[in-house]
């Protein structure tokens, strides 16, 4: 196996003379339904896509989440703020997964969130700027062509030399051809706060996070392939711990064989008995922004990967 680090926020794997899958196990993600699309259909999907533009219901309102994040340390300022939609976010096969939102205090933005299409469950959070596609590339995007694929994975169809080209909106790197799982919750349900502050509490990290990265992505391939050894557990099964004592990666398979997501863990903030968000850093950070960390609800069927320390 030989594997090549594409960017930050994510590892791709390129097999090559290998029979190994990376396919979604029934251990690792109990909930998960994906939904894939061969990439022969591509052209297909950007007609789709391009025929008629699907705002977001301008009856949504997210204000409510925005209560919850503000009791999280550091985003006190966000019970004030202004939330406004930015565009509905869609699976491979079309169908809105969730909503993207701008927050804003005054006419300055301070992050974002991610919510459900009902925009009731929050999916994820942060003091990053909303995803874009870099500016070369805004005037060849599809008008319903943003998808949401899991946990910091934002992505759009864009038209490129060879057709249809996927753009990771984190990273403005063009993405592997394949079919995309979709590693949004089918349902979750709406995030509870109990009385008093959060619990915060720190995670494990290490020093080497680039090398952990490649070291989880492959006890999540052993795991994959049947080894009951490696400690590979569901996020969700993760954050219930009362004691975080090893070094914890996310890995899933975003694209089988070609892309699997790398995250670093640094925080686990509970703010109600089933309601847990995770701080989680790109361990390929290029710059500051980069850096930043994206809070997720742990309810994603993903898997939490240990690491050495």
């Amino acid at each position: 196996m030989q594997k090549i680090i594409w960017s930050a926020c994510f590892v791709t794997a390129i097999l090559l003379g290998s029979s190994t899958q990376a396919s979604t196990s029934q251990t690792a993600s109990p909930r998960l339904a994906p939904s894939t699309l061969p990439a022969q259909q591509l052209t297909g999907v950007m007609d789709d896509r391009t025929e008629q533009v699907h705002p977001v219901d301008p009856k949504l309102e997210a204000r409510p989440v925005l209560s919850l994040i503000a009791s999280v340390p550091g985003f006190a300022d966000w019970q004030a703020a202004e939330v406004k939609p930015v565009r509905n976010l869609h699976d491979r096969e079309a169908r809105t997964n969730a909503v993207l939102w701008e927050v804003q205090a005054g006419s300055q933005m301070i992050g974002y969130l991610v919510t459900s299409p009902d925009g009731q469950h929050l999916y994820e959070f942060s003091t990053r700027p909303v995803p874009e596609l870099p500016p070369h590339l805004q005037a060849q995007a599809a008008a319903n062509g943003y998808l949401y694929g899991g946990p910091a994975l934002q992505l759009a169809y864009v038209n490129g030399e060879q057709g249809a080209e996927l753009v990771n909106l984190l990273t403005g790197e063009m993405l592997p051809d394949g079919e995309l799982l979709d590693r949004v919750p089918d349902t979750v349900p709406v995030a509870q706060k109990t009385a008093g502050s959060p619990r915060v509490l720190p995670l494990p990290t290490t020093a080497h996070a680039q090398d952990d990265a490649f070291y989880a992505t492959g006890l999540y391939g052993k795991a994959q392939l049947g080894d009951a050894d490696t400690g590979v557990q569901p996020l969700q099964e993760f954050a219930k711990q009362a004691d975080y004592r090893q070094p914890t990666m996310i890995v899933y398979d975003a694209i089988p064989d070609k892309l699997y997501i790398t995250l670093s863990l640094s925080k686990a903030i509970h703010l109600g008995a089933d309601t847990t968000f995770l701080a989680v850093h790109d361990p390929f950070a290029l710059n500051a922004e980069q850096s930043q960390p994206i809070y997720i609800d742990s309810r994603f069927p993903v898997t939490a990967v240990p690491v050495r320390l």
